[in-house]
């Protein structure tokens, strides 16, 4: 609704808008009533209108849709609002043009209102015109310090992600101005809200839509047909017929060409959509968006999947689905086992991805499994008491272990080398097996509930159980036939578990068990010499089910859990060094390869996912890592770290790689280099140096500024500028001559040099970005419009644009000419840090502290894609010279590529997923005719 009165009582061309007497005898229905306001939206909202009339319309209807959007003209009205309410009573869908003019508009708020009070938030669409809107998936709401486009009164409204169509950048109160791009933007909104409506797929009623327009086509061709028979009985009209039949071609492939780009973005969206839900799914549809049409939805979707799951190398996943209860890697890592709850035991290749054989195991279900130390036979445990041991060369059962009488459940299993296997029940009993005569070799009696883990340690001298009793034991089987007495007892904090874990380290010093208690999940490690606790480890939401340690040394904890995430501990910090979100069901399972560089990770959604730990370092420099560059030569990363370590890698060698340390080991905050006089320069928090490349040392520059956080050498690399706590020194890099600037502000985030030299630019603690004249030292101006500090800047490789990136999370481009602000970008919640152009100057990437980088639109101001590492901050980036890659730097130590080039992009979802769509998928997402083969 308009944010004047409503229309007042009489006759109405129905077509106007306005609600009409009833004028058919009987009450009226709308499908949808569109709520505007006229401030930004007077010409807007009839367009929508008239678009929702027209899609997919047959021709022998007047419309497709019959929609409510009342004229922005109307006058005062005493009864206005019972019409209005009558209108909204009559409508199926409320269609919100949501901007900041609507989030403060009355009549919205009132219409809005009704709607929450009547309808459910499923019938609520909406078409975002301007402003900003950020839905948090965690908190189910939109976030309210960021979102200024919605009205208030849709707060806690919405249970699951809203369905909206972004209008913004397309005019909205200028008639007919739209260009092609926005033309065809408009009507893929039209499409995401009229699919809404009709309650029909996307993809069936764009399907729809040209059906509808190819059959005018046809009737095009067929007065095109005439046309030539009238040329040939006239004699002259044969150019006016072959004019039609060229019109009616363009019109069919700009059809095609319209229908391709709504299907792209379409597919775009639901990539997105289906993240949380289907992973590999949606990888695929970002893939599927790319190859249908290359837009700037689906380039957006197919670069945000790359990076989400930077991690994961491939998916092992069973067509059936069925839910996974324990996964094995072989000793030699040559196999993989998964135990399948209907019974079944599947065995991988994990190298090739591909599914060697299945082993019927004619159980129930399958619960528990351990290869031998000589990787040829499988153990497998589950209901019944069942147990059997396979040989996996051949698939052949080769053994049935069992005592007469024994029924119970067999719910852990471990092997000690070739000939011990230890099978854990839910009576709380151990049976220790001699592989090689088939017998019992001890029983071990000693727990109150479900043995619901199992490990021996690397001597073999010692085995751990835990168990839904609440409670680790330490054993040494062998000692007696029937054992009762442990040798310790460690009590598990916190409630006890139906699926407690256990492990051993890789040296056998350490025992963890997963843990459970008021909400939080994690695990525990004891020293098993001391019987002490020595970590604690807390980050699951709920129950820990599986976790394993990595490295000879055993450094590394990995834990999955009941929320379905999977996470990586740095036991000497006890931090979180990485999450892995992928699976979307319990994690059951975890194993490393036997050189750690490969974590396998199984769980009840059917999947196995074999993760890259710690995603691909490119270097870690020690400590957090807090300054990356590009060396001179363009070949080399050159990244620094909290312990005053440089790491220096090769960009396609990552083997060749040497480390420097900064004299006195400090700290080292900002690296930047300069190609045209091959120096490098870094800084720490009081000192900066600047290398001389003829001696390959470096010197130390005298009268820095205190807390240096600022630094960039000028075009020539003739000048090297430094912000600090004290001002901003500049120097002359060939004498070392310092030049004091700007002194006496508080503190100097951020420096840049315009690319022809003579503009040095810095952003101050007071808010303002200062500009200053290189040539004469002289203060040439000033910007003004970030809330916080402008910790990063850059000038665009033309010059005319200057990026400020604010700790107030907004990024503004100011054109450098006239001083003001050309776009605003809101896209980081808080503490925007850096800022960067590609070479060509048409996209600015931007990082935050809440560990994203985004990917923007530098002409449209628009956001192109988000590459969100959660739980981390990004201290630092670069790009590589080719601009394929962007280089972070992270608080936890890690320096990592990201992909923005979309053609490795495509290349890294479809080697991770390894599959097409299945019919299913395809019939859901895709029109008829289109190929359900998404990867090249």
């Amino acid at each position: 609704m308009s944010d004047q009165p409503p229309p007042g009582a009489g006759a109405v061309p129905e077509d106007s808008g306005a609600i009409p007497a009833d004028p058919d005898g009987e009450g009226l229905s709308y499908d949808a009533f569109i709520s505007y306001s006229t401030a930004s939206d007077a010409v807007l909202a009839p367009e929508l209108r008239l678009a929702l009339h027209r899609l997919a319309r047959p021709w022998y209807r007047r419309r497709a849709l019959r929609v409510f959007c009342a004229p922005a003209d109307l006058a005062a009205d005493p009864q206005l609002w019972v019409k209005l309410e009558d209108a909204l009573t009559k409508s199926r869908y409320l269609i919100l043009l949501a901007s900041p003019d609507a989030a403060a508009s009355v009549w919205v708020a009132r219409e809005v209102a009704w709607w929450r009070e009547h309808r459910s938030p499923q019938t609520l669409l909406m078409a975002i015109t301007g402003g900003t809107v950020l839905w948090r998936e965690e908190d189910g709401d939109f976030d309210w310090n960021v979102t200024s486009a919605v009205p208030a009164q849709l707060a806690g409204y919405f249970t699951e992600t809203p369905l909206w169509a972004d209008l913004r950048g397309i005019p909205a109160n200028e008639p007919r101005t739209m260009n092609r791009d926005d033309e065809a933007r408009f009507q893929d909104g039209v499409a995401t809200l009229g699919a809404a409506v009709h309650g029909r797929p996307k993809s069936d009623l764009v399907g729809e839509d040209i059906r509808q327009h190819r059959r005018a086509l046809r009737t095009a061709w067929s007065a095109a047909a005439v046309l030539l028979v009238l040329a040939l009985v006239a004699g002259g009209l044969g150019l006016i017929a072959r004019q039609q039949t060229g019109v009616a071609r363009a019109q069919q492939t700009r059809a095609e060409h319209e229908a391709a780009v709504a299907l792209s973005r379409y597919l775009a969206t639901r990539a997105e959509g289906q993240a949380r839900a289907n992973p590999q799914l949606s990888m695929l549809l970002s893939a599927a968006a790319w190859r249908t049409e290359p837009t700037e939805e689906a380039r957006a979707a197919l670069l945000a999947k790359a990076g989400q799951w930077r991690s994961i190398r491939a998916f092992l996943s069973d067509p059936d689905g069925t839910k996974i209860n324990d996964m094995e890697v072989s000793p030699d890592g040559e196999m993989l086992a998964t135990a399948r709850s209907d019974g079944r035991v599947v065995l991988w290749d994990p190298t090739g991805r591909t599914r060697l054989r299945t082993l019927e195991t004619g159980v129930k279900t399958s619960h528990a499994l351990a290869f031998t130390a000589d990787s040829r036979r499988l153990a497998v445990g589950g209901a019944d008491g069942a147990l059997s041991v396979w040989d996996v060369r051949d698939g052949r059962r080769v053994a049935t272990l069992g005592v007469d009488g024994y029924r119970s459940a067999v719910f852990s299993l471990a092997v000690s080398g070739n000939f011990l296997l230890a099978a854990g029940d839910d009576e709380g009993r151990i049976v220790v097996w001699d592989l090689e005569n088939r017998r019992p070799f001890a029983l071990i009696k000693g727990h109150r509930g479900t043995v619901t883990g199992l490990a021996f340690n690397a001597k073999a001298d010692m085995l751990a159980s835990a168990s839904a009793d609440g409670t680790v034991k330490l054993w040494q089987p062998g000692e007696t036939a029937v054992q009762s007495k442990a040798t310790a007892t460690l009590a598990v904090p916190g409630q006890s578990g139906r699926f407690t874990p256990v492990a051993f380290s890789p040296d056998g010093r350490f025992v963890a068990a997963g843990t459970y208690g008021d909400t939080i999940g994690g695990a525990v490690v004891w020293d098993v010499r001391t019987r002490r606790v020595v970590h604690r480890l807390n980050g699951h939401y709920t129950p820990v089910h599986a976790l394993a340690f990595l490295g000879h040394s055993g450094g590394l904890l990995a834990t999955g859990g009941a929320d379905n995430r999977v996470l990586l501990w740095d036991l000497a910090d006890e931090d979180i060094v990485d999450r892995y979100e992928a699976h979307t069901g319990p994690v059951t399972a975890i194993a490393p390869s036997k050189d750690s560089r490969t974590l396998y990770t199984a769980a009840w959604d059917g999947n196995v996912i074999l993760w890259d730990p710690l995603g691909a370092p490119v270097s870690t420099p020690g400590g957090a890592a807090r300054a990356v560059a590009i060396d001179p030569d363009g070949k080399k990363l050159i990244s620094g770290g909290s312990e005053g370590v440089l790491s220096v890698v090769s960009l396609t060698d990552p083997e060749d790689t040497e480390e420097l340390r900064v004299p006195g080991g400090a700290a080292i905050t900002r690296i930047v280099t300069s190609r045209e006089r091959d120096q490098v320069a870094i800084a720490t928090r009081d000192e900066v140096w600047l290398n001389d490349p003829a001696e390959s040392t470096a010197t130390r520059l005298p009268k820095a500024p205190a807390r240096v956080a600022g630094l960039a050498f000028s075009p020539d690399g003739r000048s090297l500028a430094a912000g600090g706590a004290n001002g901003v020194v500049l120097w002359d890099t060939t004498t070392r001559k310092a030049t004091s600037v700007g002194s006496g502000r508080v503190l100097y985030d951020s420096v840049a040099f315009s690319p022809d030299g003579r503009i040095l630019a810095a952003g101050a603690g007071d808010l303002d970005i200062w500009l200053w004249d290189t040539a004469t030292g002289k203060l040439i101006g000033k910007l003004s419009g970030h809330f916080n500090t402008a910790s990063g800047l850059a000038f665009s490789p033309h010059g005319d644009i200057l990026a400020s990136a604010g700790l107030d999370g907004r990024i503004i481009l100011w054109d450098v000419k006239t001083r003001k602000a050309a776009h605003v970008l809101t896209g980081h919640p808080i503490g925007a840090g850096r800022v960067l152009f590609t070479s060509d100057g048409r996209t600015l990437v931007s990082s935050d502290v809440n560990g994203n980088i985004i990917l923007w639109d530098v002409n449209r101001g628009l956001q192109l894609a988000l590459l969100p590492m959660p739980g981390d901050q990004v201290l630092d980036i670069t790009l590589t010279p080719a601009g394929d890659r962007v280089l972070a730097a992270y608080m936890n130590g890690r320096v990592l590529a990201w992909t923005t080039d979309v053609s490795t992009a495509l290349t890294q979802v479809c080697e991770i997923v390894g599959r097409d769509l299945t019919a299913p998928e395809a019939r859901r997402f895709l029109p008829n005719g289109v190929s359900r083969t998404p990867c090249p």
